[in-house]
């Protein structure tokens, strides 16, 4: 009899029942609603390229970065001094960076580079004594008034290699002689030498190498295109290996 009773009391009239359903509709709707809105949030974040994808890093304007690709030992056995750098891009990059970052890495370990100044280089995901960016056109100013779309440059710790430059070489009849894989082992050596206390210098004679740290990629002056330190710069100043 109890049940029975319960059972009696839980029973809607048709007016109850209308209102439930409206009740259940609007929670059904509600539910929808929000799933809704959360699709298009997360749609808008996708196609939104001044957000940073999960990864990536924002500069001081908000513009996105690309991720870093992570660390990598070098192989420099003989180096008496070991520098720790990260890799990183600004701008739209079409390159895969940890393409890039490897190819980059195997140039610092070559012993005909800045290895046979006994600087032995390690990639690290973040942070490091310096950082080597892969960099758009539009993105050279950006890290100092004289850097300028058409080349790479070195500002501080920002050792920033044009994107261009890395997809194409040197501008047309500026560096006659190399091709684009001798044209990259140049700039990464290059630039990096300005970070290990290098300045520029010229053309010592027609037909002789041009020294790593001549601008190579404005015009040879008569000189032979290469992409090494010379025995004479094989030093890093600024590390105190002289």
């Amino acid at each position: 009899m109890a049940t029975y009773r319960a059972r009696r009391r839980l029973r809607l009239t048709p007016r109850g029942k209308f209102v439930a359903a409206v009740l259940a509709a609007l929670v059904v709707f509600g539910l929808a609603a929000a799933v809704r809105g959360v699709v298009v949030k997360i749609g808008g974040w996708a196609q939104d390229s001044a957000v940073a994808w999960p990864g990536q890093a924002e500069d001081g304007d908000g513009a996105a970065l690309d991720a870093t690709p992570g660390s990598q030992a070098g192989d420099h056995p003989d180096a008496a001094v070991v520098v720790t750098y990260s890799v990183a891009g600004a701008g739209p990059i079409e390159v895969v960076l940890a393409d890039f970052a490897r190819e980059a890495q195997a140039i610092l370990d070559d012993p005909s580079g800045w290895r046979s100044a006994g600087v032995g280089f390690d990639r690290v995901a973040e942070g490091g004594d310096f950082i080597l960016w892969l960099a758009t056109p539009d993105q050279m100013t950006g890290f100092a008034e004289g850097c300028a779309p058409e080349y790479s440059c070195r500002v501080g710790p920002d050792v920033i290699i044009n994107q261009e430059r890395w997809l194409t070489g040197a501008l047309p009849g500026a560096l006659d002689g190399i091709d684009l894989g001798e044209y990259r082992t140049m700039v990464v050596n290059h630039e990096v030498g300005h970070w290990l206390g290098h300045e520029h210098v010229g053309c010592p004679a027609p037909g002789q190498p041009a020294p790593l740290m001549m601008q190579q990629s404005k015009g040879l002056d008569g000189c032979l295109a290469n992409p090494y330190p010379l025995p004479e710069e094989r030093t890093a100043p600024a590390l105190g290996l002289v």
